[in-house]
């Protein structure tokens, strides 16, 4: 009889909503790593400090003496936390997630591996107590050593990079056991939403073809059929400037000779060469601005110039670039582009219409600095860049600048000057707010990116439609309704989107020859930047190779 009742307590338990699932789930769970090189079994909470983990990838809190990893059934992801009171709290998580934060963990303990003064470092990774330790023990401590003789004056920050050895070698005081060399460059993920910061560019195949075709057909066919003043002629320019942009590029296109990044930054640059030639018309004196554009000649001539010259150049620059280079420097460009304009207008207003030689100036100058500005930007910072992070800046730029029309509040009598300046400067708030609550925060997809823009837009239409329709006038009203609204569509967006936690990265291993490359004694104006921001790390401002 017992047995009996027995079997139907168990059974009766299994049939509860939730209880039965469970003790299914915990009798089939087992300890993994938290990398792939199965070396770091547990993170105990100095070391999450030690790596810089942090929300949302890092979903622990509070005080804390450890967390372990269990995988059950079906690709669900437990983590076990123990309280520093002493007891255990449970954490599922979906098996995208997991392999978010465990390329987050792989990628932060390869920072700690390729950083330090002079190139040497130690790859930290806790070792478990002895007696709960499910997992493989870590293996000696390695340091790689420096390379060349090449000294560095360096500054460390207060928050100085975890497991980041001296110069001697030796790591700081409590670092935990370091692993060896296989952690320094972890395999990216199978997932989509896996990142590397050095991810070479793939192929472009026919993509490059037909950004080049369409290019050809809108930008340098009607340039060159332009500058011909016969119509049959005209005409003739441009299919013979369609089909030899075509027929140059489809088949080493098709043969797979250029990369994405190739793609990317001929397809910017041909656009940005474009103005830059028309630019460099004016600032010589070899435009009219008082003329139609259609037939300036001097500014048609140097902008079809310009433009083949930049599609030609960014396939050259962009064959050793990642992705997130290529789009950095074609998003510098156009930023450097509405700065100098913005600019322009707020210190000069409507009278930098008749000045062609200043505005050609200022607008070459804005092109050229933002484009080394992004370029830059994406390489230097020790946090992942992505394309999609790029794309989405177009957002919080967006509503920065509707903010300052809203404060401004321009009418058909107001000054040019003041709209400007506070547009521009909205702008610039915009990028800075985006690269911190969007670019560190997370790592998006170019289509994440393009969503983000969508929702910024849609939620500007929806707030501003019901004012339109009322018959409202005011532009600071309509601007900030706009505001409020893409804030709410980017908002939106965040909550109904999953991004992947932002990463941090190690330095390309390019940098150090680049730099070599540039003479014995180099000053790092990108490190001291990020030495007085508090970046964590030991950063070289001074280097002298010999």
């Amino acid at each position: 009889m017992s047995a009996f009742i027995r079997r139907a307590v168990v059974a009766l338990a299994f049939s509860l909503p939730g209880f039965g699932p469970a003790l299914r789930a915990q009798g089939t769970e087992a300890p993994i790593t938290f990398d792939r090189a199965g070396l770091i079994p547990v993170i105990t909470r100095s070391y999450a400090d030690r790596l810089g983990l942090r929300p949302p990838g890092w979903r622990v809190g509070g005080d804390y003496r450890d967390v372990r990893v269990l995988k059950g059934d079906a690709d669900q992801y437990v983590l076990v936390v123990q309280r520093a009171e002493g007891q255990a709290e449970r954490m599922p998580l979906s098996a995208e997630q997991f392999e978010s934060l465990r390329l987050e963990v792989e990628t932060r303990v390869s920072v700690l591996a390729d950083g330090g003064a002079g190139g040497a470092a130690a790859s930290a990774a806790p070792a478990a107590p002895a007696s709960t330790n499910p997992g493989p023990t870590a293996a000696p401590a390695t340091a790689s050593g420096v390379t060349g003789a090449t000294t560095s004056a360096a500054v460390s920050t207060a928050a100085a990079a975890p497991g980041a050895a001296s110069a001697g070698g030796a790591a700081p005081a409590g670092a935990p056991a370091a692993t060896s060399g296989a952690m320094a460059k972890p395999a990216a993920g199978d997932a989509a939403y896996a990142y590397r910061a050095e991810e070479p560019s793939k192929p472009a195949g026919n993509d490059f073809a037909r950004n080049q075709f369409v290019l050809g057909a809108a930008l340098y066919g009607p340039l060159a059929a332009a500058l011909v003043e016969d119509g049959p002629t005209a005409t003739a320019a441009y299919i013979a400037t369609v089909a030899a942009t075509y027929f140059a590029v489809v088949r080493p296109a098709r043969e797979g000779k250029f990369t994405t990044a190739q793609n990317r930054l001929a397809t910017g640059m041909a656009v940005g060469g474009a103005l830059a030639g028309a630019s460099l018309a004016y600032t010589l004196g070899l435009g009219d601005a008082n003329k139609p554009l259609v037939k300036d000649k001097g500014m048609l001539g140097f902008a079809l110039a310009g433009a083949l010259a930049g599609a030609f150049t960014g396939t050259v620059l962009g064959q050793p670039m990642t992705d997130a280079e290529a789009e950095g420097l074609n998003f510098g460009a156009g930023a450097g582009l509405l700065f100098a304009g913005g600019i322009l207008a707020a210190t000069k207003g409507e009278t930098a219409k008749g000045d062609a030689r200043l505005v050609g100036g200022i607008a070459l100058a804005g092109l050229a600095t933002g484009a080394f500005i992004g370029h830059e930007y994406v390489s230097r910072v020790p946090y992942t860049v992505t394309t999609g992070d790029l794309t989405g800046l177009a957002s919080p730029a967006l509503i920065g600048m509707m903010a300052g029309l809203t404060i401004a509040r321009p009418t058909a009598s107001s000054s040019v000057t003041a709209a400007a300046a506070l547009t521009t400067v909205g702008m610039a708030a915009g990028l800075l707010a985006g690269d911190w609550f969007f670019v560190r925060r997370w790592d998006m997809t170019p289509e994440q990116g393009w969503m983000l823009n969508l929702g910024t837009i849609a939620g500007a239409a929806v707030m501003t439609t019901p004012f339109l329709l009322g018959g409202q006038k005011d532009a600071g009203v309509l601007f900030g309704a706009a505001t409020a609204g893409g804030l709410l569509g980017a908002w939106g967006i965040t909550q109904l989107s999953n991004f992947a936690p932002g990463t941090m990265r190690a330095r390309p291993a390019s940098r150090a020859g680049r730099v070599a490359e540039r003479g014995p004694v180099q000053v790092d104006l990108g490190e001291a930047l990020m030495a007085a921001s508090g970046v964590p790390g030991r950063h070289a401002l001074v280097s002298i190779r010999f």
